[in-house]
């Protein structure tokens, strides 16, 4: 039996150094954000979009977003927004895209919008009613009951139901949206019932 020679161990040698070369050809470094990131959503422009969402715990300050693009597809993601800028649910919003940014900003709120009207009462249509100070309304039943009374006080209007008992009733959904919502009940506690589930959504949930 013939036993290898130095020739042959060259051989090998350079065969395995030619391997190992192509091999490392084939590997290439990891793609930078510039070069993953999508294309603008519209070239030379912006896009219009409306805010569908604006809870998700897994992207909490993120807004879920819909728009049509160029092409006529519609899109929807969970998008950041620039700062100082929180549009309510149904607003429409102004996206754009920095060329060296994965993904839409949205950058401005269109008034006019649900929600997003203009708080100057002169531009309100319809007629008005103005109260003098000290003054209030009262709204009252056909049996001269009182209703509901409006009336203005240091930390703005106060609307207040009369009846001791009162329903709010809708037939599809009852949103309430404000910066801060507070809710305070006395020694009757707080009973919240439903057939379905119950879903609770916050970054972080405080208990007591």
């Amino acid at each position: 039996m013939n036993e290898p020679s130095k020739n042959d161990d060259a051989l090998l040698e350079e065969d395995e150094s030619a391997s190992l070369r192509a091999l490392l050809e084939t590997v290439r470094p990891a793609p930078r954000l510039a070069d993953i990131a999508e294309p603008p959503p519209a070239a030379g422009g912006l896009l219009i979009g409306e805010v569908l969402d604006s809870h998700n715990p897994d992207l909490p300050g993120r807004l879920l977003v819909g728009w049509t693009d160029p092409a006529g597809d519609y899109l929807s993601r969970w998008l950041q927004s620039v700062r100082h800028i929180a549009p309510a649910l149904g607003a429409r919003v102004i996206l754009a895209q920095p060329l060296n940014w994965p993904e839409p900003l949205i950058t401005a709120v269109l008034t006019g919008g649900p929600r997003n009207e203009s708080a100057d009462p002169s531009a309100a249509p319809g007629p008005r009613l103005q109260l003098g100070e000290g003054q209030s309304v009262w709204i009252t039943d056909s049996a001269n009951t009182p209703l509901i009374a409006v009336h203005s006080s240091e930390r703005g209007p106060v609307v207040r139901l009369l009846s001791p008992d009162i329903s709010l009733e809708a037939a599809g959904t009852l949103r309430l949206a404000a910066d801060t919502i507070e809710m305070e009940a006395g020694k009757g506690g707080v009973d919240i019932r439903t057939d379905a589930d119950t879903v609770v959504r916050s970054r972080f949930i405080r208990l007591n």
